[in-house]
């Protein structure tokens, strides 16, 4: 009985060791082939590569939900200074939308353009493009951005999925690909700062975006009067409204554009110093804002 019983613990083994040669060797054989694969390409000094695109997948946040946002990238015919090709490579880029909205329609467009800026004609999700060798006064490398703008306002926590694929096939074939989850966030980030006996509150405002993002504040003048020698002042695109108190005009709306990615402060004078108009969002101790504040 022991003898037969330390058999079938020895089948059973053996048998458990053939599953799990059976479910990693397409694994293995995969990433053998490409190690291979890869070796070969360097050796004939063969190089595509991308500070972006490849084998990673990516999430970004920084998006509010409404307007168009932009993925840049940039592509490569090296791996390092030593290891460069000279000659030229062409590629094709492509950008494709994957997630839909309820009724089983796109939720976003995209488009891809080259070099960074964007005519606002272009309309392709596909791009051909030659990556110019150094040989022939090239820097074995172009710029890529790809557009994403949404069919209608996302929603706080929805997703946009796209799908980023550059390919090469002369001199050789080699494919970077990666899927890009854009998620819509609140980005009206902002605080007051504020204590009593201070002659003014100060905004602070953050704009996390990659883009130009237009702000709205409204106020009520006879509680806080905003500094205006403030530079958004100097700004052709600044628009304001007033309003009369005792026979005086003041400022009690404001409409400017905040640079990307950058923190904006203005000074709001108090009609009443003794009062406190400290502001954190999120935060239930300072829950009344004394500004609003509108992305």
């Amino acid at each position: 009985m022991k003898r037969k019983r330390k058999l079938n613990i020895k089948k059973i083994l053996v048998i458990f060791l053939i599953i799990i040669l059976i479910i990693i060797m397409p694994v293995l054989g995969r990433f053998t082939y490409n190690s291979i694969k890869e070796a070969y390409l360097k050796s004939k000094n063969y190089y595509f590569t991308s500070n972006i695109i490849g084998e990673d997948d990516y999430t970004y946040t920084n998006w509010g939900g409404s307007e168009t946002y932009v993925i840049n990238f940039e592509l490569y015919s090296y791996e390092n200074p030593l290891r460069v090709m000279k000659e030229d490579l062409d590629c094709t880029i492509r950008a494709e939308i994957t997630s839909e909205d309820e009724y089983e329609n796109k939720n976003a467009t995209c488009y891809i353009v080259s070099g960074g800026s964007s005519s606002g004609t272009a309309t392709s999700s596909t791009l051909n493009k030659t990556i110019t060798c150094t040989e022939n006064s090239g820097n074995n490398m172009i710029s890529v951005s790809v557009y994403v703008i949404p069919n209608g306002i996302i929603s706080i926590g929805d997703e946009i999925e796209l799908t980023i694929t550059a390919e090469t096939t002369t001199p050789f074939s080699k494919i970077l690909s990666s899927q890009i989850t854009i998620t819509a966030t609140d980005q009206s980030n902002y605080e007051i700062r504020d204590e009593a006996q201070k002659d003014y509150a100060e905004l602070i405002l953050s704009n996390s975006k990659e883009q130009i993002t237009t702000v709205t504040l409204q106020f009520n003048p006879s509680v806080v009067r905003i500094d205006s020698y403030d530079k958004i002042f100097e700004n052709r695109t600044t628009s304001y409204n007033t309003t009369t108190i005792n026979s005086v005009d003041y400022i009690n709306s404001v409409e400017f554009e905040l640079a990307p990615e950058t923190e904006k402060k203005i000074k709001f004078y108090k009609t009443d110093i003794s009062s406190n108009y400290k502001y954190i969002q999120n935060n239930n101790n300072y829950s009344t804002s004394i500004i609003t504040v509108s992305y």
